[in-house]
C-alpha cells in the first residue's frame, strides 16, 4: 500500500512539473522608444496591440495596431531549454485605430493602405492590404486572414518572453521559427 502511494505521488508531481504555465490573461511590455505592446490571451484566442505614442513616456497615444487570431502550443518542449515551447499564430484580422490629428492627416494625405478618409478614433480593418508604413514606395504586406506566424515563448515567473525575430528567422514558416528569446519581455498584469 505504501509503495502504491509513493508511486502515485511521484506521477502526480511529475505531471504538475511537465505542465507549462498558462498564457491566459493580459500581458504588457514596458514603454520602449515611444511604443508599448500588449497581449491578451483568452482560451485559444489572442489579441496583440502595438500602441504608438507621441512621447518617450508612452502617455500621448497616437495609434494602435491590433492583430487578432488564434494560437496553438506545441505539446513538446524544445531542447535543451525545456521551458521554451513552440507557439503558432493564425491571423484572423488586423486593425488600426488612429488617436491623433497628426496621424489622421498623415495617413489621409498618403492614402495609407489605400484608404483616403482616415478618422480619429475609428477602427479600420487593414487585413491583407499593402501599406507604406515605413517608406514611401515600399509597401509592406499586412497579414491576410489565415496567414500563420511561427514562434517560441517562455514564461518565467510573471515574465513572458517571445522569440526574437532576425534575418532568416522571421517566423514566416516552421523552418524560419526564431530560436532565441527577445530580451524585451512582457509582464502579466493582475486585473
Amino acid at each position: 500500500m505504501k509503495r502504491i502511494l509513493i508511486v502515485a505521488l511521484f506521477f502526480s508531481s511529475f505531471s504538475a512539473y511537465a505542465t507549462a504555465p498558462s498564457l491566459e490573461g493580459h500581458w504588457q511590455q514596458y514603454c520602449n522608444a515611444s511604443s508599448k505592446k500588449e497581449e491578451f490571451f483568452t482560451g485559444n484566442k489572442v489579441s496583440m496591440h502595438e500602441n504608438y505614442f507621441a512621447d518617450q513616456n508612452c502617455e500621448k497615444l497616437e495609434a494602435v495596431i491590433e492583430n487578432s487570431g488564434s494560437f496553438e502550443i506545441d505539446d513538446e518542449f524544445l531542447v535543451p531549454d525545456q521551458s521554451i515551447r513552440n507557439i503558432d499564430f493564425t491571423y484572423e484580422v488586423v486593425r488600426i485605430t488612429l488617436h491623433s490629428d497628426r496621424f489622421v492627416l498623415f495617413y489621409s494625405e498618403r492614402e495609407m493602405c489605400g484608404i483616403k478618409d482616415w478618422k480619429k478614433g475609428e477602427t479600420r480593418d487593414i487585413t491583407g492590404l499593402r501599406c507604406e508604413f515605413f517608406q514611401v514606395g515600399r509597401p509592406v504586406q499586412v497579414p491576410m486572414q489565415g496567414d500563420m506566424r511561427y514562434g517560441i515563448y517562455k514564461i518565467e515567473g510573471t515574465r513572458l518572453y517571445f522569440g526574437r525575430l532576425m534575418p532568416g528567422y522571421d517566423g514566416s514558416s516552421p523552418m524560419r521559427r526564431p530560436y532565441l528569446l527577445d530580451p524585451r519581455y512582457f509582464v502579466k498584469l493582475i486585473e
